[in-house]
């Protein structure tokens, strides 16, 4: 990680994933090249990744400032593993659910039904209790009850859905609550050969699902790059577990 040691990245390093230091680095690197071919920035990890471009690093570079935090969008970000304090006055749950009551109370009747007939739906499906087998080489979608005889018409899936998507609406679109589906436009069914969750969640960040092997090494630079704060959160809950952990994800 010693590419990574650059007093631009003071306030970056050990707050940002290593992946967008990573990408940071090669965008820096561009710099001369564009210097040299007297190329413009086109601005494309910024508007694609949320990470400033060459053009924007090179001010840093030249003021000999440092990158803030602020600068790096929050995907990119580490999680805070220290317990939130909220004050009382930052939830103000009955003012909130008035709000709710009186927007609800200013539609027309058909609007109204169509509201309760969608809060109806969640909890009825919040309801069910389906069974899960509990296997790290099987996908929950493998592990979901074959689907029933719905029609397209009977989900609220948008209709600007990919079409890959729309093959699997019909057998595993009804374990999607009803309030969520006009958001969902893709739904993957990722091979289930023991790697099931890195191929999930390879797809979720955009990646084929081939890339698995690539959340994995991620994953276990993650735990080994503040090792001491990893053993700390999972030893406390169970002795041990960090070096469980680590084990199963280290894949070589």
């Amino acid at each position: 990680m010693g590419h990574h040691k650059l007093a631009i990245f003071d306030n970056l390093r050990g707050k940002v994933s290593h992946k967008a230091l990573d990408l940071l680095v090669e965008e820096k690197d561009k710099i001369r090249v564009m210097r040299d071919s007297t190329m413009t920035c086109g601005h494309q990890l910024w508007t694609s990744c949320g990470l400033l471009c060459a053009c924007n690093i090179s001010k840093y570079l030249n003021t000999d400032k440092k990158i803030p935090l602020s600068d790096i969008d929050i995907f990119w970000r580490k999680l805070k593993t220290t317990n939130p304090t909220l004050l009382e006055e930052e939830i103000d749950v009955i003012g909130q659910m008035s709000l709710v009551t009186e927007e609800i109370n200013s539609k027309t009747p058909e609007i109204k039904e169509s509201n309760k007939e969608g809060l109806d739906a969640a909890v009825t499906e919040k309801s069910r209790k389906p069974v899960f087998r509990r296997s790290r080489s099987t996908s929950v979608s493998k592990a979901m009850q074959p689907s029933d005889s719905l029609s397209q018409n009977e989900f609220r899936f948008p209709r600007n859905m990919k079409p890959e998507g729309l093959n699997n609406v019909y057998r595993f679109g009804r374990h999607i609550l009803p309030l969520l589906q006009p958001y969902v436009i893709n739904i993957q069914d990722v091979d289930p050969n023991g790697n099931c969750g890195f191929r999930s969640v390879a797809v979720g960040l955009g990646f084929d699902e081939n890339h698995w092997v690539f959340i994995r090494q991620q994953l276990l630079h993650e735990l080994d790059f503040i090792a001491d704060l990893y053993r700390f959160v999972f030893n406390s809950y169970n002795p041990g577990s960090y070096d469980v952990l680590r084990n199963t994800i280290n894949w070589q």
